[in-house]
């Protein structure tokens, strides 16, 4: 058991599955790959974008 308080990742099951928040930027391709690093099994990139910015595509 892991007893250093400062890693809480380090306690979850490794093999757990993960959704990362992806903004497609420098923080959220961290946190994926750290994600990944930690043993986690990233299985969805989670985006939001605002319908009146983006053209829609028929």
């Amino acid at each position: 058991m892991n007893t250093n308080s400062t890693n809480a990742t380090q306690d979850i099951n490794p093999k757990a599955n993960a959704v990362v928040s992806w903004t497609g930027g420098k923080d959220g391709c961290l946190s994926c790959y750290q994600a990944i690093s930690d043993g986690f099994n990233v299985t969805h990139l989670l985006n939001f974008r605002d319908k009146k910015k983006t053209a829609l595509i028929r």
